[in-house]
């Protein structure tokens, strides 16, 4: 029974901090545009520029052309990026950076300069890509009646390329996201780790030695089990085209679900858990003490990184095999990803 009343104590710490950690990306997120920024990068890997001054220079014309702008939304951070474009808005975005300094009838690229000639293709390696792009481009120094049914028809297979193409790189780029949060939530699981003195092995000692802070931290799980608290800290993720209400709404609510979690189950938990620094914790350390606790801090932010529902699943299932009683099945469900647009 003490085996299983540590493993337990250990998985709810594991869980409660999984919420805390989910809940500072998903703010680190909003603040700043990281699925916006990744918008941007997939769509300068679609075009496989060589350089990466090519592609630097492509997201900087990508974010100053006047129709990407518009659906730019204002944020406590400033200006958000939006984290999501349609397969025609993109095309759309598209089309107008490749406008070039001086079309027919007098039509110059509001977002173009004098001197610039547009965007240059010529270091986009896909060719089948780059003729559908200069076809595009090429319809720029035309005015709409000088423009045929034929090569009407090929300015609408050559919208639809880019737009499929677009909607292949969205695929991956969901991908590369969540590949990118999962690197995030170990570096802010470290961070609490290290900020809250998180030691697994500390945690161990000091519920393997003391039986009161055992019983209690059971209790506090079991509690949290029965009273479906989980569902306090459901987070829904934001629609791609969110507006900037909803951005705000979105935030302030997860800076609410955090303050709870701070100052009522993390509380509660950081007494018999040993939670926090104090003096006697860095006092007459040797470096072997110091290394052990890096290691500490480390496995913490790996069981972090597992995710709450991982261990909130354990958590159940362990408090019932305890002999705590039948709960009925609870399930929370904590997203750190956009939903896909169709």
């Amino acid at each position: 029974m003490k085996a299983l009343e540590i493993i337990i104590g250990l998985i709810f710490t594991y869980f409660l901090l999984s919420i805390l950690a989910s809940i500072l990306q998903e703010i680190f997120a909003n603040f700043t545009s990281l699925r916006g920024k990744l918008l941007l990068k997939s769509a300068a890997s679609m075009l496989e520029l060589e350089s990466k001054e090519a592609q630097q220079a492509l997201i900087d014309k990508f974010k100053s052309s006047k129709v990407y702008q518009k659906y730019l939304t204002k944020s406590l951070a400033g200006k958000t990026l939006p984290s999501y474009l349609t397969p025609k808005q993109f095309v759309t975005v598209v089309k107008d950076m490749l406008e070039g300094e001086a079309p027919a009838a007098g039509e110059r690229s509001l977002d173009a300069p004098a001197g610039d000639g547009g965007m240059d293709l010529e270091g986009v390696k896909d060719k089948d890509l780059r003729g559908h792009l200069e076809t595009l481009k090429s319809q720029m120094s035309l005015n709409a009646r000088d423009i045929g049914d034929e090569f009407q028809a090929e300015i609408d297979k050559a919208e639809q390329a880019i737009a499929t193409y677009f909607d292949e790189m969205m695929s991956l780029t969901s991908s590369w996201y969540k590949r990118n949060v999962q690197t995030i939530i170990i570096m802010i699981g470290f961070a609490i780790a290290v900020g809250i003195d998180a030691d697994t092995f500390a945690m161990y000692r000091s519920l393997s030695q003391n039986s009161t802070a055992r019983q209690e931290i059971l209790q506090i799980a079991t509690d949290f089990v029965d009273s479906d608290r989980s569902a306090n800290y459901q987070t829904t993720p934001l629609d791609s085209n969110a507006t900037q209400e909803e951005i705000a709404d979105n935030l302030g609510d997860l800076k609410t679900k955090l303050n709870t979690l701070i100052s009522e189950d993390l509380e509660g938990a950081a007494t018999p858990l040993g939670l926090g620094w104090e003096e006697s914790d860095y006092q007459g350390k040797s470096i072997w003490d110091w290394l052990l606790k890096l290691l500490g801090w480390m496995v913490t932010a790996l069981a972090i990184s597992q995710g709450a529902p991982f261990w909130f699943d354990l958590l159940k299932l362990l408090t019932r095999s305890g002999g705590q009683g039948a709960q009925q099945p609870v399930t929370i469900k904590v997203e750190t990803t956009t939903k896909e647009e169709k």
